[in-house]
């Protein structure tokens, strides 16, 4: 959190990416023993040395464990994936490449992907951005039928019908634009020295991540081969 305030307009391309390497490394680590975090936040990334990435460690391994010793209500909630939200066990590691997701958006824009006082508001958001979950979803079939289609006002507030499309990637890139404008607009010589194209990388790299299947997610080690 430190390291990321020194950047009032959000990480350039080259931090983000050293960050996004990293934070993916350890994660592959601590994947591969079958280990899930359980609480990716930014409060919880640490540098040994002082603004060196390279130093990065992850840190509070008090909700970690394997996925049979994971307990149900784990976390912070702007970080918090679908399937903790609706409580669908087991849960995977894919829970943490949720969580590093938003991490990631937040690194790069010092906004929240998905900022929520409540899980109506953060199931509200997340839907908005990336769609309801599809009715063949297992977030569908074993405990959203009635949260998501007997609750008519929510789907409305999101223009949602049977015929909407929803654009991921186009969304999160929407998203990622509004938010550095605004960041141009706080500071009249704020510059965008970085064009669209890296924003598209970014924001196709952060729409792998926040999907609401978790074997649909990619991987940590997928995230570096991309990086």
């Amino acid at each position: 959190t430190e390291y990321l305030s020194q950047f009032r307009f959000g990480l350039p391309f080259d931090e983000f990416q050293q960050l996004t390497i990293q934070s993916a490394k350890l994660l592959k680590l601590l994947h591969s023993q079958e280990i899930i975090h359980a609480d990716i936040k930014p409060q919880n990334l640490m540098f040994l040395k002082k603004n060196c990435i390279k130093s990065l460690r992850l840190i509070d391994f008090g909700c970690a464990g394997s996925p049979s010793e994971i307990r149900t209500y784990i976390q912070s909630r702007w970080y918090r994936s679908p399937e903790v939200l609706t409580q669908t066990t087991p849960y995977s590691d894919k829970i943490d490449i949720w969580s590093l997701g938003c991490v990631l958006f937040e690194a790069r824009t010092r906004k929240y992907l998905f900022h929520s006082t409540n899980q109506f508001q953060l199931s509200l958001q997340i839907a908005s951005t990336i769609g309801p979950p599809n009715s063949a979803s297992q977030f569908f079939v074993k405990n959203t039928y009635e949260f998501w289609y007997k609750n008519k006002s929510m789907l409305q507030e999101i223009g949602f019908t049977q015929n909407t499309k929803f654009y991921p990637t186009e969304q999160v890139l929407k998203s990622m634009q509004r938010c550095r404008r605004d960041l141009r607009a706080e500071c009249y010589n704020f510059e965008l020295s970085e064009g669209l194209d890296v924003d598209q990388q970014v924001a196709d790299l952060i729409s792998s991540m926040v999907k609401w299947e978790p074997d649909e997610r990619i991987s940590a080690e997928e995230i570096l081969d991309k990086m």
